[in-house]
Parts: structure tokens; sequence; C-alpha cells
């Protein structure tokens, strides 16, 4: 998953002088894959594929190939209808129609095959959205996006020897035991209107305001409200937005008569009115693609209300533009952070 963090500072401290943001760098101390990029790994990818049920049902539809070039050298694999043969050496020549090519450094696969996935690594996609990869040309429909998402999984599975099937948890028995996720409703007057929405808390300290991606709801954050590495330093507070999940509409509006519409001002007020009633002062605010979007809105915006905003798979070319240009009013620090192995 790609994710910006931007810590914010206080308007009064901002005064002083502006930080430019620096370059978007990886943490020293992330192990790269085990593995290197080569035709060994690549044969073992196809082998994991052949057994690969999210392969296989994506990949029905893929006759064609792929080719995955790294500096000189070039493997192209065949597909009938998902069915892989090869690698062979090839050309890492222009690609077209269902004839997929991606390319990249040693240094970019080496980055890409690291497990969890480093920064702008997460895919093929985000790689080459960065300027780190070239992919040509892009998937055309879901289906061949997501069984090419999944064979960039299965190289960074074969590069490091794990398994890509999907883990059972153990058995344990909490028969009879409370979660620490306790479930409200508040209310709150957004644009004079009340609305009675829906949140979910855990845990103690700084505010961590969580907001879900568009047409879902909170649910996306319930194994966040029960991580104790987090809970035991902030107050998680996962909403649904209104119209979303347990948030119903306004009862005191035909809103069955209107187009639904989350302007960009009314997005960044729920989790500012919703703060301001918890009297969470200047929370963390995460949020994950359209709720990422809203993070950036935020950082922008009402700087003085948020110590720090997480960007959760919004636009992968911020970090490049970021560094390119001046910082938004409010914007102290920039940088791409990996994920923590759980």
């Amino acid at each position: 998953m790609n994710t910006m963090t931007t810590t914010l500072r206080p308007r009064a401290e901002r005064r002083s002088g502006a930080v430019q943001p620096g370059p978007c760098t990886t943490s020293p101390d992330r192990v790269l894959g085990s593995g290197p990029m080569d035709k060994g790994t690549i044969e073992k990818a196809v082998a994991l594929a052949g057994t690969d049920g999210e392969w296989t049902y994506n990949a029905q539809v893929w006759t064609g190939s792929l080719t995955l070039g790294v500096g000189s050298q070039a493997w192209k694999l065949t597909l009938d209808q998902g069915t892989i043969s090869g690698p062979v050496e090839a050309t890492a020549g222009p690609g077209a129609g269902e004839d997929i090519v991606v390319t990249g450094t040693t240094e970019a696969w080496a980055n890409f095959l690291t497990t969890p996935a480093g920064p702008g690594y997460v895919d093929f996609f985000a790689a080459a959205g960065m300027g780190a990869m070239t992919l040509a040309p892009w998937p055309h429909d879901a289906p061949h996006h997501l069984a090419l998402r999944r064979f960039g999984d299965l190289l960074r599975h074969a590069a490091n020897g794990t398994d890509p099937a999907p883990q059972v948890q153990p058995n344990v028995s909490r028969h009879g035991q409370h979660e620490s996720a306790v479930g409200r409703y508040i209310h709150l007057d957004l644009d004079g209107v009340d609305h009675r929405v829906y949140y979910e808390t855990a845990g103690q300290g700084i505010g961590l305001l969580c907001q879900h991606t568009a047409g879902a709801d909170g649910r996306q954050y319930r194994h966040l409200l029960e991580d104790e590495r987090v809970t035991s330093k902030y107050q998680v507070v996962v909403y649904d937005l209104p119209g979303h999940g347990k948030s119903l509409p306004p009862q005191s509006q035909a809103w069955w008569t209107e187009r639904y519409s989350l302007s960009q001002r009314r997005a960044m007020g729920v989790p500012t009115t919703l703060a301001a009633a918890l009297g969470l002062h200047r929370p963390v605010f995460i949020g994950s693609s359209g709720g990422g979007m809203r993070a950036r809105d935020l950082a922008r915006y009402h700087a003085d209300d948020y110590r720090a905003v997480i960007s959760l798979e919004a636009d992968s070319r911020l970090c490049s533009r970021a560094a390119s240009t001046r910082p938004p009013s409010g914007l102290a620090r920039t940088r791409i952070r990996p994920p923590t192995p759980r």
C-alpha cells in the first residue's frame, strides 16, 4: 500500500520559517527481497500461478504475453486464457494490446521484491506511476489489471520463499469476551443539518481519525481498532461518512429526491466537526483512496486542526510534485514510510 505521511505544525510555529520537504526516499533499514529478479524467480512465480486461485480467476481472459525486463535482460511469458508457458529470453520491446511489458533497473526490482512492499512498489502500477518502472500498455480492463497485480505478488513470494495462499488463523476460544472497540452514535450539525453519525473507538492518547474509501464504511479499519501497538498510544476513532454504513441520511431532508454529493468542503467538514465534538485536540487523520485525497486537503486547508495526516492509495505522483514545488501553507515535512511488518 502506498503511504504518504505529512507532519503539520501549528500556524504560530510556522511563522519562524518553512521547512522544505525532502526527496521521496525509503527507510535505510528496510530489508530488500532475498531473491534476485531473474529467470529462476520467474519460473518459481509461474509454478505458484499454476495453483493460485486469484491468478486463475482473473487471468482467464488474458491471451497474449507478459515480458519482464531487468537491465539489459528480459524474459517473455506466453499466456493462453491465463495458462502460462515460459519464460524464454526475449527483448523488452514496446508492448501492445494484450502483450504487456514491464521493465525496471536492478535496484527497482530489488525494491519491488521487498516484503512487505516498499513505498511506491506495492504493485507495477504504483511503481510505474512514480517513474521507478515502465509498464506498457496499461491493462484495458479490471481482470487484466488484477491478474497483472497478482503476478507481481507471486513474484514477491517467489523471491522470498513465502506461501501466497491465504493463511487460516489458529482457533482460540474467546467465548463471552468483549473486544475493546465500542460503537456509538453522535449528532453532528453539518451545513446546518442534523446528522446521526456512527463511529467506533478504542484506545487512549492522541486522536486518530480513520476515514474509509468512497462507497464503503469503517469496517475497513476493524483490525486497527484491536491493534494494541496502536491503541496503546492513540484513541482510534473510525467513523462512517453520512450516507455510508450505519450513518443513515438525515431524517429532516428528502434525501431520496436529491443527487448524492460529497463536496471537498463538506468532506473536510465531517472529520473536523467530529474531532471538535469529541474533544480531540489536533488529532491525526488517516484516509484511504478518496479519504487519502481528503488527507491532502486537510493538510492544505486545516493545518492548524491536525498534527499529521496519512494518505493511503491516493495520487502516487504527489510525492514527486511535492518535492519540486513549494509546500502548501502548514506542510512541515513530507516523507514516505514503509509499512511495519505484522
